[in-house]
């Protein structure tokens, strides 16, 4: 029986990253979930998956296949990654509307 920490000399290690980690370090894993229902390799796409919330999605369901899911915008779990300008720029998304809780209101 083979235990765990038989390492073959051929296979790769990835190092664990120095000090700070940053969203580099989540590149090419299949975590970025799609409203499709399926996962999608973080920045590993050569068109930009879409971030928007439901009602956005909705308006534009010809592009359904290019979203990330809803709640990734829409929850207070996953707002603060989907919305943070340097997670965006390394996973290669493209936000087309800012969620609704934090959108301005044009009418009082």
């Amino acid at each position: 029986m083979r235990r765990c920490d038989d390492a073959d000399a051929n296979v790769p290690r990835r190092a664990l990253p120095q000090g700070k980690a940053s969203h580099r370090d989540l590149l090419d894993l299949h975590l970025l979930p799609l409203r499709t229902g399926g996962l999608a390799p973080v920045g590993g796409h050569a068109t930009p998956y879409l971030v928007a919330g439901a009602r956005a999605q909705t308006l534009l369901p010809h592009l359904a296949p290019r979203f990330v899911h809803p709640l990734c915008v829409e929850t207070a779990a996953g707002a603060p990654l989907f919305t943070d300008a340097a997670f965006v720029r390394a996973a290669k998304l493209q936000v087309l509307l800012p969620p609704t809780r934090h959108a301005t209101r044009l009418h009082p």
